[in-house]
């Protein structure tokens, strides 16, 4: 559905679309804030507001690619890929703290698009931790900078983090990475 700034209270989704086996599917994303069509922004899809999300074993806990979002926090458990996402051209957001514990890609994700010319531009996570790093993924990290790879249209800038705490059981657990 299409609405212009939704207000929520407290969202937990758990053990969201796994399959037979137990695993999670790529876009198994708890919230994903973004419309049909990522290259336009017609403005009605922007500013919702989130009281809190806690997501427990699925892919994603939030995946965003709109503008002028705020969640007062992100809660995420056994996360397939990440738990805080910025893409597709998403600006001006904010996550006020993270609560991230067990991820196999990154805690928190910026990148830019294949799909959107808009640059991931002026987003902020201020405050809380992650851990837990899947230790078999030697690209894993706490906070990943990505230009979503070759043909990509838009990269992540003037983005922010602060006040977030890494831990993990390695040094390997403390790199942001960025390609």
């Amino acid at each position: 559905f299409r609405s212009s700034r939704m207000i929520f209270g407290n969202v937990l989704i758990a053990d969201l679309n796994r399959d037979a086996g137990g695993a999670d599917p790529y876009e198994s994303d708890a919230v994903t804030l973004g419309g049909i069509d990522k290259t336009v922004r017609s403005g009605t899809e922007e500013g919702h507001v989130f009281a809190s999300i806690r997501a427990e074993n699925v892919g994603e806990a939030f995946d965003c690619f709109q503008d002028n979002c705020y969640v007062g926090a992100v809660i995420g458990r056994g996360l397939t890929n990440f738990g805080v996402k910025f893409i597709h051209g998403a600006q001006n957001n904010i996550v006020n703290r993270v609560d991230i514990d067990g991820y196999r890609v990154a805690g928190i994700l910026f990148a830019g698009s294949g799909t959107s010319t808009r640059h991931c531009d002026g987003n902020k996570v201020l405050g809380g931790r992650i851990a837990g790093a899947d230790s078999s993924n030697a690209d894993a990290a706490p906070v990943h900078f990505q230009d979503s790879g070759a043909g990509t249209a838009s990269v992540p800038k003037r983005n922010l983090v602060d006040g977030v705490e890494f831990f993990g059981e390695s040094t390997s657990d403390y790199v942001i990475r960025s390609n």
